[in-house]
């Protein structure tokens, strides 16, 4: 069991001068840019370090040496470098020409670009329609057996479906396709126009009569949904899978997303009266910088309440999915399988600058409702299986048993990218978004 850690770096980049100047003071700046006026109010307000490692305005202003990735952001040269120089790793600043990047990650599920909006397995048959897409407009069926399509009649002797099926649609340089599919005893014959879907979050499958219940991220906008997406697909999953008293939940590879929707969705499994977390959070109160405590108490039975969980974890499983991982094992004592997580118990704010650019500040120390944190550390697994196969075939027969509980804690090492040093090297933009976005627990805000 670990309280919370906090590692200051004391750090040297050569793009930002390291004279020492005073922390910052209560006085906002009356100078410079609305860029840079928005990112530095921001900046005191919501960034959980900023009384040690915020300086003066004009530290950022008047600072000779900024030197910057590219040309094109010359104009947000002080801007950048102040946000570089906050040590914390998921501090960023992002100009304006990645708006549209960021963007997609905080809000959007992933795009997949001439997609029939289904998903087959090995065998070419449907495991997954998504809500909308040209699958679902053309009625297709779980469970229906692709035997061919433009009149091409895949080979029963093969034993790799996929890459014949994958050959024939790469070959075509339209995107409409004629399938020959076995539903039951009848052959049928569907048209089908590929084009670009927004993939679904959650996942339904099942093994032994074991519900499984894949969640891949938290976002608002997902296939079908506008607002709360994930929370809207998972709540429509627990429905599905009602009457059920056991569920496996796999979170493997989920890098996180939106804490309003991890929160809801961890409610959802819990009864009334639970404590998902606990939070600690930097923000305004007035005009004053305050730090406020916040705890998440379910105020009704959750819709999933009363079944016994197993969860999937791996290295992969960030940010939110720990919120949501960490609310169900400390309350219902649901065992682990599979491999540590990644350990990221911070969480960001994020808000829409003056020029469209993204300003992206930790502002949230995240506990479990015992007050524990496991920043930097994850959560350890009950049963250690790398294998995903055995991991998931090991989830099933733990959920149909219903026996285990949890027993193992957070883990006693430090995950190794909690050490790297922020400023090492000037890396690009675009490697920085790719990074940010491994583990999200993001909330927008704006500031005043």
């Amino acid at each position: 069991m670990k309280i919370l850690l906090v590692i200051l770096f004391v750090i040297v980049w050569v793009g930002c001068s390291t004279d020492t100047v005073s922390n910052a003071t209560p006085m906002i700046t009356k100078t410079g840019d609305k860029e840079f006026n928005y990112a530095y109010t921001f900046l005191y307000y919501y960034y959980y370090l900023a009384e040690d490692e915020l300086k003066s305005s004009d530290y950022y202003l008047t600072n000779p040496d900024t030197v910057i990735d590219k040309e094109e952001y010359a104009d947000y040269a002080d801007v950048y470098c102040m946000f570089r120089e906050m040590s914390d790793l998921m501090t960023q600043y992002f100009p304006p020409d990645l708006f549209q990047k960021v963007n997609q990650a905080i809000t959007t599920s992933p795009v997949n670009t001439k997609s029939f909006g289904m998903e087959l397995d090995e065998n070419l048959r449907v495991k997954y329609v998504y809500r909308f897409g040209p699958a679902a407009t053309a009625e297709m069926k779980r469970g229906d057996q692709i035997l061919a399509v433009d009149s091409t009649f895949f080979s029963t002797d093969s034993t790799d479906f996929t890459e014949q099926y994958q050959s024939v649609l790469q070959k075509k340089t339209t995107d409409d396709f004629d399938f020959t599919i076995l539903r039951g005893k009848d052959t049928l014959k569907i048209s089908m126009t590929r084009e670009d879907v927004i993939s679904p979050t959650v996942y339904v499958d099942s093994i032994d009569n074991i519900p499984i219940i894949r969640v891949t991220e938290f976002t608002p906008i997902t296939n079908g949904f506008q607002n709360d997406g994930s929370a809207e697909e998972f709540e429509a999953a627990l429905k599905e899978t009602d009457g059920a008293k056991s569920t496996v939940l796999d979170l493997r590879g989920n890098p996180g997303g939106s804490t309003e929707l991890c929160t809801r969705m961890a409610m959802d499994l819990l009864p009334a009266g639970d404590t998902a977390f606990i939070q600690l959070e930097w923000k305004p109160k007035g005009t004053e910088r305050s730090i406020q405590a916040s705890y998440f108490v379910n105020d009704k039975d959750g819709l999933g309440s009363g079944r016994y969980y197993v969860l999937l974890l791996d290295g992969n499983s960030a940010s939110c999915a720990e919120i949501f991982a960490t609310a169900i094992t400390s309350n219902l004592k649901a065992p682990i399988v599979g491999e540590t997580s990644f350990g990221k118990g911070i969480g960001q704010v994020y808000s829409k600058t003056p020029e469209k650019g993204y300003a992206v500040a930790t502002s949230m120390l995240l506990f479990d409702k015992d007050s524990v944190s496991y920043h930097m550390f994850g959560l350890e697994p009950d049963f250690t299986i790398k294998n995903a196969d055995s991991a998931l075939t090991t989830a099933v027969k733990i959920a149909k048993e219903r026996k285990e509980k949890r027993t193992a804690g957070y883990s006693e090492r430090v995950n190794s990218y909690w050490l790297r040093v922020k400023r090492k090297a000037p890396e690009s933009v675009e490697e920085r978004l790719r990074d940010w976005t491994r583990g999200l627990a993001i909330q927008e805000v704006s500031v005043e």
